[in-house]
């Protein structure tokens, strides 16, 4: 949005031209390759006020999504994940029986059917969706967004990309604060008194 902006402007005099030049090579300098950072492509493909709108390259976004597809899979995967799902799956569809019955074979192959399948079907098409509905509204808050959708498999993504911060300034200037604690006058400052002192 900002690069665009800034081709978009005209200039009247020599000195605003080479201003705008400098802003154009120095933003090019730190943001050519802003899509081709991982955790930035998920965070922007995972808040609904984008999604993957402001993308200038398709395959950035493409990788945004498969990124987000292989953390859901391994998620998934994860052992105590897959067997409280294989308990929460078998208990659904396979109906308790006390004897031998005649069903039983059949409801033995729709559990392993649907462990096979249930996980990949849910989470691709839970990212289809959400790729394909509207984008909400620039004012709205991605984190009640998250909490109220029904991407139930993507929501706890959701929240954990939403804390991304677009600049490191905060931690620069909690690191410049520290700085300004310990000195040479401090030298013999406790780190759990600096910890508590850099908190406040």
């Amino acid at each position: 949005m900002l690069n665009k902006k800034l081709y978009n402007i005209t200039c009247t005099t020599k000195e605003a031209n080479h201003l705008l030049g400098q802003l154009k090579i120095e933003f090019y300098k730190r943001f050519h390759d802003a899509e081709k950072i991982r955790l930035l492509a998920i965070s922007t493909i995972l808040d609904p006020r984008f999604k993957r709108i402001h993308f200038e390259g398709p395959l950035n976004a493409a990788n945004a999504v498969g990124f987000i597809r292989e953390e859901i899979k391994s998620k998934n995967n994860h052992p105590d994940n897959s067997n409280q799902r294989e308990t929460e799956v078998t208990s659904n569809i396979r109906p308790k029986v006390t004897q031998e019955s005649l069903w039983e074979d059949h409801d033995l192959q729709v559990s392993q059917q649907c462990l096979s399948t249930t996980d990949d079907s849910t989470y691709l098409s839970a990212i289809k969706l959400y790729l394909q509905s509207n984008v909400e509204d620039r004012t709205s808050s991605s984190v009640i967004f998250w909490e109220n959708t029904h991407y139930k498999c993507l929501s706890n993504l959701g929240l954990k990309y939403s804390c991304i911060l677009a600049s490191s300034v905060p931690s620069e200037r909690l690191f410049s604060s520290a700085g300004n604690i310990l000195t040479d006058c401090r030298s013999r400052l406790l780190s759990k008194r600096f910890e508590q002192l850099t908190f406040l």
